[in-house]
């Protein structure tokens, strides 16, 4: 009987010791889905500025980069003023920073341009992600930086050169934006009393790219004995004293966005300076043009809008800006030399030569593609400048590549030189 007893008890206390655990789990799940629920129902956009990238393209060759961005709905009254992009690669990252002083409204969509050919630390073969964090004003006027919202975009898995052609992003200006007046940058002429002056910005669409910039433009005209005094046409004098001259006529600083120089090719950064004084007790003012920076040896000044940089120019974007012999690398043209070259294992049809392979030809595939490169037979009985139409690489290395040209009937033959060259240049050297 004390037996039954004892294992009696022993199963009471287990089935508590289950209940207890079952009790807990039922608590657990209500706690787990209402966190969830909570979380979820938490936006970026309702407690910050919310931009996302909508697609991202590196040109390799040059080193520029396309980002595509729209900012979701949320704060309206938040006023994004910059948006720092973080562009990484597999060892380093670095941040380039775009000013939009026209701001970026809700829903919109916009398109920027990074010259990441400017980082001394990024390697332009190897950009894995690019990310986007806007910068908007406090209530302090301290510009913040929403990190919380930093949104990344996954190069990872797609071709990062732009192809050749390049697509077309618009045939108008209109495809680009409206152009803007900025709200609050009026001010005078330097060389005309009674004209006021103010920044706009301006959309163009060029040879089928959008690009926009920033620039002063005539407002208004004052018409006499009105004159233009702080941005605004006044009707008289406006009286001060030397010691009151910030209070009575305003304070004096820069105004407007800085900017490259007028000169071809511009050399250096400059931004207007409006000055306030005191002659003879009556307020003046007058815009100079400060220069912030000189760029230094072959460096010329950048047009970007708001934010202008000193920058070496690339000398070229593709290889037709080279002149005949020269190639476009990494922005600079080069002297062109075969990018392969070998001798024809086996030709196929036989005597007719539209396909051959060989030893010579890479194994390993994705190394490079060499279709719509030029290729010659020097001392043979083929003497054309052929087009390769396809590169196959083999499903067994073991195997040979083989390329397919342009031709279905050729003098090419097993033995034969041949040299591949990137552009037509190298078709001068064929001989018969």
């Amino acid at each position: 009987m004390n037996s039954k007893r004892g294992l009696s008890e022993v199963v009471s206390t287990i089935l508590i010791i289950l209940l207890i655990l079952a009790a807990l789990a039922g608590i657990w799940l209500a706690v787990n889905n209402f966190l969830i629920q909570g979380s979820t129902g938490i936006s970026l956009g309702k407690i910050a500025a919310d931009v996302v990238i909508d697609s991202a393209l590196v040109n390799q060759s040059t080193g520029i980069a396309t980002v595509k961005v729209t900012r979701n709905p949320g704060v309206q009254d938040v006023n994004v003023t910059q948006l720092k992009f973080i562009v990484e690669d597999s060892k380093n990252s670095d941040v380039f920073t775009v000013n939009i002083p026209e701001g970026l409204p809700e829903l919109a969509t916009r398109t920027y341009t990074l010259n990441l050919s400017r980082s001394s630390i990024l390697n332009l073969t190897d950009i894995k992600t690019i990310s986007v964090a806007p910068v908007y004003k406090a209530g302090n006027g301290a510009d913040v930086v929403s990190s919380s919202s930093t949104n990344s975009y996954s190069l990872k898995d797609q071709n990062t050169t732009v192809p050749t052609p390049p697509q077309k992003q618009c045939t108008i200006n209109a495809d680009c934006g409206n152009d803007t007046w900025v709200a609050g940058s009026e001010f005078c002429s330097a060389s005309n009393s009674q004209l006021i002056l103010q920044y706009k910005t301006v959309y163009q669409c060029i040879s089928g790219f959008c690009s926009q910039s920033t620039n002063s433009y005539p407002k208004s005209t004052c018409v006499s004995p009105d004159t233009c005094f702080g941005g605004q046409c006044k009707s008289s004098q406006i009286p001060c004293t030397p010691q009151n001259v910030s209070s009575a006529c305003g304070t004096s600083g820069y105004v407007g966005f800085p900017s490259c120089d007028s000169s071809t090719p511009s050399k250096s950064i400059v931004q207007n300076y409006q000055n306030y004084s005191c002659i003879n007790n009556i307020c003046q003012t007058n815009v100079t043009t400060d220069t912030l920076q000189n760029c230094s040896g072959t460096q010329i000044c950048s047009a970007s809008t708001g934010n202008p940089q000193c920058f070496t120019p690339v000398e070229c974007t593709q290889n037709s800006d080279c002149v005949l012999g020269k190639i476009c690398s990494n922005g600079t043209c080069i002297p062109e030399t075969a990018a392969l070259n070998g001798t024809v294992a086996s030709i196929w049809p036989f005597n007719l030569g539209e396909y051959f392979d060989s030893n010579n030809l890479p194994k390993v595939k994705g190394t490079i593609n060499y279709v719509n490169y030029n290729i010659i037979f020097p001392g043979s009985n083929e003497t054309r400048c052929l087009k390769i139409l396809e590169f196959v690489y083999p499903d067994n290395p073991a195997d040979n590549s083989y390329i397919r040209v342009n031709s279905k009937n050729t003098n090419i033959k097993s033995g034969n030189y041949f040299e591949v060259w990137q552009t037509a240049y190298g078709c001068t050297f064929v001989s018969g």
